[in-house]
């Protein structure tokens, strides 16, 4: 007796869909004959409905063999794309796709820093200017110049973030400013203190993850740390 195999197609519901709203309503893309992704901060239209790591990089005149993919998920998420990984973009909402640089240089100073390669990747794709130093069991890392959101001030600070001796098992948690910040308007901040550091006095903000957002080892690092954290200097300057 033959059998007819009937290839299962997926009804196409919609003519559009855009992966950042998709992301801000919380819920998933319907299959479509066109969507919208951002990768990096450039909008990318596809008619497609599934592309690989390496064609999305492409996208923005990229190649793995120099760049790294990641995709950045509703509430601050990041999972890293391999090259030959085949994002399907009616399975999930990606807010954006990051790329950072496979080759990356070190810190100015403290190199035995626990921070991963993907961290390092990071802060150079940023353009950030970091070192490291070493407290004590544990490590902090520096950034020089961070610009803060419109509604604090002043709108440049230096950031520390402290670096547990375990990390990336134990979490990162807080960030530590100088000189002190606060709103524009004046109105006051909760959860503000002094933390001394290396002669000088540290403004620390005890920003932390919801109990529904708990660290996990296997997929935070430093650049989710600084989704929580730049997501709560934004409702702070709000």
């Amino acid at each position: 007796m033959e059998i007819e195999v009937v290839e299962e197609i997926e009804l196409i519901v919609v003519e559009f869909e855009d992966h950042e709203e998709c992301a801000r309503e919380g819920r998933k893309p319907h299959p479509a004959k066109a969507y919208r992704i951002v990768v990096d901060r450039t909008p990318q239209k596809v008619h497609q409905h599934s592309m690989t790591g390496t064609e999305i990089l492409a996208l923005v005149g990229k190649s793995p063999k120099e760049w790294s993919l990641t995709e950045k998920l509703p509430g601050g998420r990041r999972v890293r794309i391999q090259p030959d990984q085949v994002v399907v973009f009616h399975h999930h909402a990606v807010e954006r796709f990051e790329t950072s640089p496979n080759k990356v240089k070190n810190g100015e100073v403290g190199f035995a820093a626990p921070l991963t390669a993907d961290d390092r990747a990071f802060l150079d794709g940023r353009g950030y200017n970091w070192s490291t130093a070493q407290d004590g069991q544990a490590w902090v890392l520096f950034i020089k110049g961070y610009q803060l959101p419109a509604g604090l001030a002043p709108q440049v600070v230096d950031l520390m973030v402290r670096v547990p001796t375990h990390y990336p098992v134990a979490p990162l948690d807080m960030v530590n400013m100088l000189p002190p910040a606060g709103r524009r308007d004046g109105r006051a901040l909760p959860n503000l203190s002094l933390f001394p550091f290396q002669g000088a006095q540290w403004q620390q903000w005890s920003r932390h993850r919801l109990e529904t957002n708990p660290w996990n080892p296997e997929v935070d690092c430093l650049a989710t740390h600084f989704a929580v954290i730049e997501d709560a200097l934004s409702s702070d300057a709000a």
